[in-house]
């Protein structure tokens, strides 16, 4: 036991028997939490700005869910700020090998506003793909009838949430909070809540199976709704392992920073899920884009007049029609310049001859 009066030798957890506490080089997750949130975090950004450019430059049809999509977006970013910041103050460390001292009852704050943070962004996705079915299968009542009482269900129960979660924020912050029953059950209210969020995955990745597969597409188009699909099953395996792990660890106060790395996973790969419907219309327009370049330059290179060349139907011949050698026409090939200002000028004919 540390000494009474050392309060910076207290451990925020008693460590398990025959373990020490080490507060100098102690194993930590710290480095893969940086790791995960730098490469699907950056990953979910790319896909969510190449939607978004779609949708406003090329289709000119930006909706609800495109918001929504971007809100998810938004919540992600900011759990993975939130993240960076408790990393400095021990978190993804063992709470044996972190001073209590440091601790600090605003610290304990930030930690537990990421559960609202991750919720924020997890309703926000949901609410995205739901609009999104509403958007491509409008005509189908009975289908809309299921998208509404999901959409309505994920909305009271984040509703119902919240609350909690604030309350949970207020009151545990300190060391002795974990005598107050909504601090101490916090662990069954994580594996209540995935649970949850598990089921809910699979209701909307289920939803629209009957009428993707009943559609009069190209197999290539439906072999493309499939990895659409296979990226949200991704993120539903991923909250299946975090309910897996909760639950394994239930009576243990020390698996955040674990649980934090699967949501971390789930929140990207669903705002990616969400988005992948809008990207075909952009690499179609690129490959356009990149054929029409590579034309260009084949033509550019192996031309002698590169005047004449055009790309994307504007000739280069225009660009360069403030020189007035180019104002008189193309040259007939095999005679360069100076023997086209040898050639007499039609005019001089027509000025004397008068009319016929």
């Amino acid at each position: 036991m540390p000494d009474e009066m050392n309060y910076s030798a207290w451990p925020a957890l008693a460590p398990p028997p025959g373990v020490l506490s080490n507060f100098t080089d102690p194993k930590t997750l710290s480095t893969s939490l940086v790791t995960d949130n730098a490469i699907f975090l950056s990953l979910m950004l790319i896909v969510v700005g190449i939607r978004h450019y779609s949708r406003a430059f090329l289709s000119h049809a930006v909706g609800w869910d495109d918001y929504m999509c971007l809100l998810a977006a938004l919540c992600s970013a900011a759990h993975t700020f939130m993240t960076l910041c408790i990393i400095q103050y021990g978190y993804g460390r063992h709470l044996w090998d972190i001073r209590a001292i440091t601790l600090l009852p605003s610290r304990l704050k930030q930690m537990g506003s990421m559960g609202i943070i991750g919720s924020a962004s997890t309703l926000s996705i949901k609410i995205s793909i739901f609009l999104l079915y509403l958007r491509l299968f409008r005509v189908n009542q009975r289908f809309r009838y299921w998208v509404h009482s999901g959409m309505l269900f994920y909305i009271l129960y984040t509703a119902t949430y919240w609350p909690f979660q604030t309350a949970s924020i207020i009151e545990c912050n300190t060391p002795q909070s974990l005598n107050i029953a909504i601090c101490a059950n916090s662990d069954i209210t994580t594996v209540v809540i995935t649970a949850i969020n598990v089921v809910t995955d699979f209701y909307v990745l289920a939803l629209p199976i009957g009428i993707v597969g009943r559609l009069n597409v190209k197999r290539t188009k439906k072999l493309g709704l499939r990895a659409v699909f296979l990226c949200g099953l991704i993120a539903s395996l991923a909250n299946v392992a975090k309910l897996i792990y909760a639950t394994l660890h239930l009576n243990d106060q020390d698996s955040a920073a674990l649980t934090t790395e699967f949501a971390i996973v789930e929140m990207n790969l669903g705002t990616i899920a969400a988005s992948m419907p809008a990207l075909p219309q952009f690499f179609a327009k690129a490959r356009i884009f990149h054929a029409s370049t590579y034309s260009f330059l084949h033509r550019l290179l192996n031309r002698r007049d590169p005047s004449s060349l055009s790309w994307f139907g504007q000739s280069s011949k225009n660009l360069a029609s403030g020189y007035p050698e180019r104002q008189r026409g193309p040259a007939v090939r095999g005679e360069n310049q100076t023997e086209l200002q040898s050639l007499p000028d039609v005019r001089a004919y027509s000025d004397t001859r008068g009319p016929t």
